[in-house]
């Protein structure tokens, strides 16, 4: 494993970088590195979208404003922090997740905030497109969501939708 001091200089940063993205299959990423509270190092590698056709030109590389879309990761983040403030009690996991946020859907409200995290809502799952610009994919979930059934009873099955029900939610919590 190769490691990196704040002496490294930025060719076998690049190096490290280029190898394992060519090793990795991985389209692009960025970097940055700090030292001492401050960025020292940073710099995107690669492309942030892929192209459809293999012989089409990569788009640009990534750079400090550029979005990710992380999809799912969040969810494990979500959920360590709404497991410590109901081990705090300040979340009940049998409470409606309307009690806690203004959800874009009324038909949300109701659903216990464990159907959340299980992903057992039964909220339809109209998650973004491959390649959809991240501001895109928040208003179309959003739009899409706000007059939307539920595709089967809370609790009852599975799906990832609450991925998109962040994002259309504000907090009333304290």
């Amino acid at each position: 494993m190769n490691t990196l001091s704040a002496n490294t200089p930025s060719q076998e940063i690049d190096k490290l970088v280029t190898d394992f993205l060519a090793n990795s299959h991985t389209p692009g990423l960025m970097l940055a590195i700090q030292h001492g509270g401050k960025t020292v190092y940073e710099r995107g590698y690669g492309t942030v979208q892929l192209p459809s056709n293999p012989k089409a030109t990569p788009g640009p590389a990534p750079g400090p404003d550029t979005h990710f879309q992380i999809d799912s990761l969040t969810k494990v983040f979500t959920a360590i922090a709404v497991l410590k403030l109901a081990e705090d009690g300040k979340v009940d996991l049998d409470e409606k997740m309307g009690n806690y946020l203004n959800l874009a859907n009324a038909n949300w409200e109701p659903i216990p905030v464990r159907s959340y995290l299980g992903m057992i809502t039964g909220i339809p799952d109209r998650s973004a497109r491959p390649g959809q610009i991240y501001q895109d994919a928040i208003d179309s979930a959003a739009a899409a969501h706000s007059n939307s059934g539920l595709d089967f009873t809370p609790g009852r099955n599975t799906n990832t939708a609450t991925s998109t029900t962040s994002s259309s939610a504000t907090s009333s919590a304290p």
